[in-house]
């Protein structure tokens, strides 16, 4: 929420306002119970973990003792113990058959989640590969004459302003998504980009 509401002058610590009136129920889901959210957590590591290995065997074989460790130690910040039983899931295994990323953009006011196939060839598993695979007109590739000099990416703002956040920061596009899938994913398996986009008058 805060890569996406947040500008370059917003103060920290962050305030926030809560309102118990008027809810937008259009737009955010009432508050049914703390069982709901657990429900829609699960669902969500169930589909990253789908989206990387192609089954998500690892998390409905999960013990009920390691599923009560995930979610104590969300709702209660503890995220040694929440990370010791996503690690095993996650960390400690290969980088899988696609990167599960969501992209959230802007100008869409909407996520979109499409999973990145990795390739043979380390070279086009980078950041930019992606962006250039969901917004080729934006995220441009210029590649190259020689094969093993890596990709060089340009941004295309002739018609928009572009700023990508990951986690608070503005990461590189030449960031590897295996190292990504590794040590950039969110507690529910997937990496959370958003890509501000603002059309220039």
């Amino acid at each position: 929420i805060f890569d996406i509401l947040a500008d370059d002058n917003t103060e920290l610590p962050w305030k926030l306002i809560f309102h118990f009136r008027n809810h937008p129920s259009q737009q955010i889901a009432k508050f049914t119970g703390l069982s709901a959210i657990r429900h829609c957590y699960m669902h969500a590591l169930k589909e990253s973990c789908s989206i990387r290995y192609g089954s998500s065997r690892e998390i409905l074989n999960l013990d009920q003792e390691s599923e009560n460790k995930l979610w104590t130690g969300m709702i209660e910040d503890d995220f040694v113990t929440h990370n010791s039983v996503l690690d095993g899931i996650f960390a400690s295994k290969t980088v899988g058959e696609k990167c599960p990323i969501k992209l959230y953009i802007t100008e869409l006011g909407n996520f979109v989640s499409v999973p990145y196939p990795f390739t043979e060839s380390e070279r086009k598993n980078l950041l930019g590969d992606y962006l250039s695979f969901i917004l080729p007109h934006i995220f441009i590739i210029d590649k190259s004459e020689e094969e093993d000099t890596d990709h060089k990416f340009r941004v295309d703002e002739s018609s928009f302003n572009v700023k990508l956040v990951m986690q608070g920061i503005e990461p590189n596009l030449n960031h590897p998504l295996s190292w990504l899938c590794r040590h950039a994913i969110s507690s529910d398996g997937f990496i959370y980009l958003i890509l501000h986009l603002s059309r220039k008058s």
